[in-house]
């Protein structure tokens, strides 16, 4: 009888070490996928943290040589109408912050970080016979 009950433990015990490693390779592939989604929206904040530098240098000197040329038609009033553009950006930007910022950054850091859904097939109904139902 003791034999028996060697051979259910033995079983157990073989059934309870698949089931731990079972969850560590879980484990191991959900740090993977969560280091892989961190990379990726890491990545994409260092490339936009860089454009925006880039972006503004660029819109610096843009806007002094912007200033100059409107300086020998209007000598007073050159660096104000510049800066009253930027101001006309920076209420059109307010206005529209949802569909220009928030909505683009909210579907990639969803992209990112939720798995796309998965597909379930669609059963097919079979038509039904009107003929089957008349006997």
């Amino acid at each position: 009888m003791s034999d028996k009950y060697s051979d259910s433990e033995t079983s157990v015990h073989a059934i309870l070490s698949n089931l731990w490693a079972l969850a560590r390779g879980t484990l191991d592939g959900l740090r993977l996928s969560a280091a892989e989604r961190l990379t990726l929206l890491l990545s994409a904040i260092a490339v936009a943290a860089i454009a925006a530098v880039l972006v503004t240098a660029a819109l610096l000197f843009a806007s002094i040589g912007a200033a100059q040329l409107l300086a020998s038609i209007t000598p007073d009033g050159a660096y104000f109408i510049v800066a009253g553009f930027y101001a006309l950006l920076l209420l059109l930007l307010f206005l529209l912050r949802r569909p220009l910022i928030v909505d683009p950054v909210s579907r990639l850091v969803t992209r990112l970080l939720v798995p796309p859904p998965q597909e379930t097939p669609v059963e097919t109904q079979t038509p039904r016979n009107n003929d089957e139902d008349k006997e």
